[in-house]
């Protein structure tokens, strides 16, 4: 249940966003979202698809569509300076060994763009 109220907020925040964006614009329909969500960033993408199927409704995304590019998860490593995928949030550089690194991709959650009506 918690899991499904975490994506139900990032689906009003997403529509909530795009919304006011259009608006700005004088628009009065959103046919496309891109999204980059980052494997690392917690969002479960099957739970998100149907809050957004939900959060869209009698809104200007409506029949909307959502297009999500997964980014990979990245880090570098501290010790050796090497840059290596991640396995998870905890992870060894392949390289020396080293836990210590900096996460480079994989935490994000953003609106890449919108396509919106003319």
């Amino acid at each position: 249940m918690l899991s499904l109220m975490h994506e139900f907020t990032i689906a009003k925040n997403i529509v909530d966003i795009a919304e006011e964006y259009a608006r700005k614009k004088g628009k009065q329909k959103i046919i496309r979202v891109n999204l980059e969500i980052g494997e690392l960033s917690g969002v479960i993408l099957d739970t998100l698809n149907y809050a957004l199927e939900t959060c869209t409704e009698n809104t200007l995304l409506k029949d909307a569509e959502f297009d999500i590019d997964n980014v990979p998860a990245t880090g570098q490593c501290r010790d050796c300076g090497h840059g290596f995928p991640l396995a998870g949030p905890v992870s060894a550089c392949p390289v020396c060994g080293s836990y210590l690194f900096d996460f480079r991709s994989g935490r994000e959650l953003r609106i890449k763009s919108l396509v919106v009506e003319s």
